[in-house]
């Protein structure tokens, strides 16, 4: 069948050849690994994410590379969370609780990158909580850091999207509103996040966010599909962005549909049977992969791996020869090979798995 969409005609299929060979990274015996960014492949196929073993809630940081399997060191606390991996595989970027407890109850989360399996503690901004999410090949590490002056608009501490060059933090502004982060940098050190604005939400307390790109001539608001907040999550290095939108309210409640802003023009991807959808991670052929949501009638809605490819959307599930009973619920990554991070699920178990492409 075809679906005519805002980038044309997209024709979505439902049987084609087998793409990739389905690999599940290994875990602990009675744990579930999850990766919760899109930045969690390296371009040699190392990956990182997150254990969580029984009933205790705590998470740990774990890489899987070459040599195997390892568990990241922590700053004393009982969690910590790897957020992203350089290309080249050699730094880990994430965040790490230090064993105290901020005056809200919360673990305080220190932003922290690992290197030879050894941990260093990042800045903030004077507040107690960050966290590292991405970095270029020429060492620029973005993410997001608490600030220690209180907004007056939020009664508290706001979140700053945060640039790291030589170890220490700079704000990189906002786009009117208090709370700000950054998501991705590319090798020019183009920056993408999101940051609040001065609207209030609709019926809400808060400010709604909009995507933006920090370029070399400043913070641009890249807008939405017509609702009100969207937020970008990664940029390639032709300047593609990808992230999620809003769209106009129907009978009364927006949707959520993934984006790709090219030349200054957000266009809408296409959804697979009219759910909502996230793009993740873009790659510099432009394909873009992500996750979305489809409705079932009586049943929660099911969350598919997606990925955008030329004038084509797809389910992950259809392209791969050996799923042996998983399900691909989301797709968080993709590299220079062609690789693919995904999030698998079969009989309660969760677990990341990379999808390998098959040679022609």
């Amino acid at each position: 069948m075809t679906l005519t969409l805002q980038l044309g005609v997209l024709v979505f299929l439902s049987a084609v050849a087998p793409a990739y060979q389905l690999r599940i990274l290994p875990a602990l015996d009675g744990c579930n690994t999850y990766t919760f960014t899109g930045h969690g492949l390296s371009d040699s196929g190392d990956v990182v994410g997150n254990l969580q073993c029984g009933d205790s809630g705590a998470y740990r940081a774990v890489l899987w590379d070459a040599e195997g399997f390892h568990l990241l060191e922590t700053l004393g606390g009982r969690n910590s969370y790897a957020f992203g991996i350089s290309r080249d595989g050699a730094t880990v970027l994430g965040g790490a609780d230090n064993g105290q407890i901020a005056p809200g109850g919360q673990f305080v989360i220190r932003p922290v990158v690992w290197s030879n399996g050894a941990i260093a503690e990042l800045g903030t901004l004077g507040g107690a909580f960050g966290g590292a999410v991405a970095v270029n090949p020429r060492g620029d590490v973005v993410g997001a850091c608490e600030s220690a002056e209180i907004d007056l608009r939020l009664g508290g501490e706001p979140a700053r999207a945060c640039r790291w060059e030589g170890g220490a933090p700079s704000d990189l502004g906002d786009l009117g509103g208090p709370n700000a982060e950054a998501l991705d940098v590319n090798e020019r050190g183009w920056v993408v996040g999101w940051s609040s604005t001065t609207t209030p939400i609709s019926d809400l307390e808060g400010f709604a966010h909009v995507a933006f790109l920090l370029d070399g001539s400043g913070m641009i608001a890249l807008g939405t599909l017509g609702g009100e907040s969207s937020g970008a999550n990664a940029v390639n290095e032709s300047g593609e962005v990808v992230g999620w939108s809003e769209t106009p309210p129907v009978n009364g409640y927006e949707q959520t549909h993934a984006f790709v802003w090219r030349r200054g023009i957000m266009h809408e991807l296409a959804t697979i049977a009219g759910g909502y959808s996230y793009a993740w991670d873009v790659d510099a052929r432009g394909d873009i992969v992500g996750t979305s949501m489809v409705p079932v009638p009586g049943k929660r809605a099911a969350t598919i791996a997606t990925l955008w490819r030329k004038e084509r959307v797809l389910n992950l599930n259809d392209l791969v020869a050996n799923l042996d009973g998983w399900s691909l619920n989301d797709a968080t990554a993709i590299n220079k090979s062609g690789r693919i991070l995904v999030m698998a699920h079969r009989s309660g178990e969760e677990r990341i798995a990379v999808l390998e492409p098959v040679d022609p």
